[in-house]
C-alpha cells in the first residue's frame, strides 16, 4: 500500500511542476506587434453620394450602408401620400425622374432614376394609431 502512496505523491508533483512551469510561460508571454496601424482608411469615391433628408418629426428606426445602397426606414404621423409627396417634392427639385409608381389601399411606393442611381420610397400604415412606417433606399451602380 505504502507503494501505490509514493506514486502517486510522486506523480502528483510531476504534474504540480508541470503545472507550475507552464503557468510561469503564460504569466510570461507577451505577443509580438507586428506593426502598428496609424491611419485606418476608408474606400473613397468620386461620386456625390445624396443625403437622406427626413420629413419633419420622423423617427428613425434604422439605417443600413453598404458599398452601393444606403437605406434607412423612419415612423412619422403623417399619412402614406404626404411622405410621398414629400419625396416626390425633393428627388424632382433634384433633378431625379420617376421610373415606376405602385399603389395599393394603404402601401405605396415609387421608384426614381438619375443616371446610374435609383432610388425607391416606400411607406404605409402600420398598425390601428395612424403610424406611417417609411423606407427610402439609395443605389449606385
Amino acid at each position: 500500500m505504502r507503494l501505490h502512496v509514493k506514486y502517486f505523491a510522486l506523480g502528483l508533483g510531476v504534474f504540480l511542476l508541470i503545472a507550475g512551469v507552464s503557468y510561469g510561460q503564460f504569466y510570461k508571454y507577451q505577443p509580438k506587434v507586428l506593426r502598428r496601424v496609424a491611419e485606418v482608411r476608408g474606400i473613397q469615391s468620386d461620386e456625390e453620394k445624396e443625403e437622406f433628408t427626413y420629413p419633419q418629426n420622423a423617427k428613425n428606426v434604422s439605417f443600413n450602408q453598404s458599398y452601393k445602397s444606403r437605406q434607412t426606414t423612419f415612423q412619422i404621423e403623417k399619412p402614406p401620400k404626404d411622405v410621398q409627396n414629400f419625396y416626390k417634392s425633393i428627388f424632382m427639385e433634384k433633378g431625379w425622374t420617376i421610373e415606376s409608381e405602385g399603389a395599393t389601399n394603404d402601401f405605396f411606393v415609387t421608384k426614381y432614376k438619375k443616371g446610374l442611381s435609383t432610388a425607391m420610397v416606400m411607406s404605409s400604415y402600420q398598425g390601428l394609431d395612424h403610424i406611417t412606417i417609411a423606407s427610402v433606399e439609395i443605389k449606385t451602380e
